[in-house]
């Protein structure tokens, strides 16, 4: 049982960063999002 919660702890660290990470890129998408919303009516619509 011991072993088993050692195992986890030493995985927390890659779990948090992946956490990390997956937040930081929520960010960004949220605030490409806000961007992408005021700025589309000034120029019109982003077509590639």
């Amino acid at each position: 049982q011991d072993e088993k919660l050692l195992g986890d702890i030493d995985e927390l660290p890659t779990e948090i960063d992946a956490l990390n990470l997956a937040i930081q890129q929520n960010l960004l998408k949220q605030e490409v999002y806000t961007i992408t919303q005021e700025i589309t009516p000034k120029i019109g619509p982003l077509t590639p």
